[in-house]
């Protein structure tokens, strides 16, 4: 495929490069997320709640998601997400390590992910109206391979929060954020119009038709069922790794045998602020 020529596309490269910003500050956030909650409580029940916090209200909003996507400009919700998500973190560090932090943690997560369920399909319906037709495998295929390769960079994640304290991983989280939603301004507003007919459908009773229309689709299509299971699968399957390794790192950190320590100095990574 020829990602020279999509990437020389200066819409499209703003795109990717925003996608690129928000996920390595996605990844960031993800690890000093469980530190704190384990930091805080030490409590598996909590850090689970919170891991599913990141995986359920997307797969809930899935489906309204794509109803929201196929009436609004795209761009001008991608950018109002990508603010809003930015503010959202900014609560973490606010409150500290108050009482209200959990509860406060637990929100955050549910909204971060009730936004990325919006961002995710309004990003994707954008790239067909900044690409040509015979670049848009290459555009796809860059951006879903973003996604595999960030997904092998939790170890920034775990250097920022060693290296700088918790709290610091959630201010550039929101910098992420606040940096992707000014790159995406340079996206043309004409290419985030919805299809001509859905921007004027306004009534609730046609979002909520629509919504009946998606799960019915879905329920018709036998594959698709079976799709979204596997993903389904997919995300618990990999969920209690989040869950044990703060664990798992801290009995390695108190075992006097390996000596962790001493291997890892001058970074410390058993002590965040």
């Amino acid at each position: 495929m020829e990602y020279n020529a999509v990437l020389q596309n200066r819409h499209y490269l703003s795109l990717w490069f925003a996608q690129l910003i928000s996920r390595l500050g996605k990844i960031i956030h993800e690890i000093a997320l469980v530190w704190i909650v384990y930091e805080v409580t030490e409590s598996p029940a909590l850090i689970s709640l919170i891991v599913l916090a990141n995986i359920i209200p997307n797969m809930i909003a899935a489906v309204p998601a794509g109803v929201i996507v196929d009436r609004v400009n795209r761009k001008y919700l991608i950018v109002a997400t990508e603010f809003t998500s930015a503010l959202a973190v900014l609560l973490i560090p606010l409150v500290g390590r108050s009482r209200f932090l959990v509860p406060i943690v637990l929100g955050v997560a549910v909204i971060l992910d009730l936004l990325e369920a919006v961002f995710v399909p309004a990003r994707q319906a954008l790239i067909p109206n900044v690409v040509a037709k015979s670049e848009l495998d290459a555009a796809n295929s860059l951006s879903r391979l973003t996604i595999s390769v960030t997904q092998m960079l939790y170890v920034i994640g775990g250097l920022v929060v060693g290296l700088f304290g918790v709290f610091a991983a959630f201010y550039l989280n929101s910098v992420s954020y606040v940096i992707s939603a000014l790159i995406l301004l340079i996206v043309p507003t004409e290419a985030g119009k919805p299809e001509s007919g859905n921007e004027t459908k306004s009534s609730a009773s046609e979002f909520f038709q629509e919504i009946k229309q998606g799960i019915k689709f879905i329920q018709t299509h036998t594959t698709l069922p079976w799709v979204l299971l596997l993903v389904l699968l997919s995300n618990f399957s990999t969920a209690p790794a989040g869950v044990v390794l703060p664990f798992f790192a801290d009995v390695i950190q108190t075992d006097r045998s390996i000596n962790i320590r001493t291997c890892l100095a001058p970074v410390n990574f058993a002590t965040v602020s």
